[in-house]
C-alpha cells in the first residue's frame, strides 16, 4: 500500500488470468471439498480439472440407482458422462489417476474403472447369470437351480483412454455403441435385441447408474461435436 495527499490506499489486486476451457480459479476457491481434491492431484504432478472430472463421474457411477432428480416434469438420472479434451501429454491419463484414492468404494458390487469399446460390452457389464426359482428335475443338474442371463449389477464407472477408438468403433456398420451412450446418458433401457436367444441383452431403465470418462484430443472431439443429428 501507500499513500497519496495523507490517504491510505491499497495496491490493486493482481489480477488472475483465466483460460478458456479450464475451471476458473473463483470455483476452486468456494468449497474446501474442492480445493482438496485440487490439492491431492497436484500433489502427484497431475491435472486438478481432470481429477475432479474424474471424481465427479466415477462417483456418478457409485451412486445407489435409485437417487434421481426432481426436474419437475419428471425424474432425470444423475448418470454423468465427460470428455476431457487435451492433446497428446496433457495430463489426461495422470488426471484420472489421481481420481483413485479420493472415494471411498461403495458398499455394493461396484464394477470400477472398466474399458467399453462396444455398445454390447457397456450393456454387458450389468449382466450375469441369475437364478430363475426354479430347478432341474432330472439329469446330472438334478436339484441345482436353473439359471439364465440377467442383470446382476447397477454401478459401473467407465473409463477410456482413447476416444479415437470409440469413434473408429461407433462408425462400423450396425454398430449400437452410440445408440447405448445416448440411452445411457438418461438411464434408459439398454438393449440389443437382434442377436440370436442366448446372447440378447437388455437392462431395463432407471435400473443402473453408470459414470463414463473418455479423453479425447483435439480433432477427436470435434467429430464427435458434428454429430448434431442423432443427439451425441
Amino acid at each position: 500500500g501507500g499513500t497519496k495527499g495523507g490517504t491510505d490506499t491499497e495496491a490493486p489486486a493482481e489480477e488472475v488470468k483465466e483460460f478458456p476451457g479450464l475451471i476458473p480459479e473463483w470455483v476452486w476457491a468456494s468449497r474446501p471439498i474442492l480445493q482438496h481434491i485440487r490439492d491431492a492431484a497436484h500433489s502427484r504432478c497431475a491435472s486438478g480439472d481432470v481429477a475432479l472430472y474424474a471424481t465427479l463421474v466415477r462417483m456418478s457411477g457409485m451412486l445407489d440407482h435409485r437417487i434421481v432428480a426432481d426436474v419437475g416434469q419428471g425424474y432425470a438420472s444423475l448418470n454423468l458422462f465427460v470428455g476431457i479434451v487435451a492433446n497428446s501429454g496433457g495430463g489426461k491419463t495422470s488426471g484420472v489417476k489421481a481420481s483413485n484414492d479420493l472415494l471411498v468404494m461403495p458398499d455394493r458390487d461396484f464394477l470400477d474403472d472398466v474399458t467399453a469399446s462396444t455398445g454390447e460390452g457397456i450393456t454387458e457389464a450389468f449382466l450375469g447369470m441369475v437364478g430363475t426359482g426354479e430347478y432341474h428335475e432330472k439329469g446330472q443338474n438334478a436339484g441345482k437351480e436353473i439359471t439364465e442371463r440377467g442383470q446382476v449389477r447397477h454401478n459401473v464407472f467407465f473409463s477410456i483412454d482413447e476416444g479415437q477408438a470409440l469413434i473408429n468403433q461407433g462408425s462400423k456398420a450396425n454398430s449400437i455403441l452410440w445408440p447405448i451412450i445416448r440411452s445411457a446418458w438418461q438411464s434408459g433401457t439398454l438393449s440389443q435385441q437382434n442377436a440370436t436367444e442366448d446372447r440378447k441383452r437388455k437392462v431395463g431403465a432407471h435400473t443402473y447408474s453408470m459414470g463414463l470418462l473418455v479423453a479425447f484430443q483435439e480433432p477427436n472431439a470435434l467429430d464427435v461435436l458434428r454429430d448434431d443429428l442423432t443427439g451425441t
